[in-house]
């Protein structure tokens, strides 16, 4: 069977993982405070925790991601190249049947050539153009045996 290849540059820049951490601070801040004042704390021990969990999450939480380049065909074989500072081929692999997509982004299981762990890298719907998208979509789809 032919398999075609395609090369698609995942970008670390994403607004819906921006977004879900804001939320996700948001709703620690908020539990935090109430147990604050449901434990009788004062008012300011409150606030001040509360802008802690806020920096932590907004600030502090690790975005130490790279622009990666993926190179993968229809049978769910691929190679994961990190571009900064130069072109480095990072690892090969194969698409685990494990992976799985959604609407709003794909988790992939990447059997990594001659390792027994396997790695996992997310990829959200923003990160790449709509095409690639779906066609990641598609080669996940086709691992997991569900077309």
């Amino acid at each position: 069977m032919l398999a075609y290849r395609y090369q698609m540059t995942v970008s670390a820049r994403s607004e819906i993982a921006n977004r879900l951490k804001l939320i996700l601070s948001l709703a620690i801040t908020a539990t935090i405070f109430m147990l604050s004042q449901a434990l009788g704390h004062t008012l300011l021990i409150g606030v001040l925790v509360s802008c802690s969990a806020i920096v932590f999450c907004v600030i502090v939480w690790p975005d130490n991601l790279r622009d990666v380049q993926l190179h993968i065909d229809d049978n769910g074989a691929l190679a994961v190249i990190d571009t900064l500072p130069i072109t480095s081929l990072q690892y090969r692999g194969s698409v685990s049947p494990a992976s799985y997509a959604t609407a709003q982004f794909c988790l992939l299981k990447i059997t990594v050539t001659n390792q027994r762990s396997a790695r996992r890298l997310l990829i959200w719907k923003d990160s790449l153009d709509d095409r690639s998208f779906r066609r990641l979509s598609r080669i996940i789809r086709l691992a997991r045996h569900q077309i």
